[in-house]
């Protein structure tokens, strides 16, 4: 089989141990592009919000 297999994703959530496994796996694995991070912090523990989208950042997409 040749090419990316995934030929879309409408909502996922998930979580890796750091940020940056986030970062890694949908970029690298799924071919997602990188377009911000927010930080929450509530006091305790900083949370982060990473937003992705496909590779030309089509409308929809992020």
């Amino acid at each position: 089989m040749e090419g990316n297999l995934i030929r879309g994703l409408h909502h996922i959530t998930l979580c890796t141990s750091t940020a940056q496994g986030d970062v890694d796996f949908f970029v690298k694995v799924l071919g997602q592009r990188f377009i911000k991070r927010t930080l929450f912090y509530d006091g305790r523990i900083p949370i982060y919000h990473l937003y992705f989208s496909d590779a030309d950042a089509t409308p929809g997409t992020v």
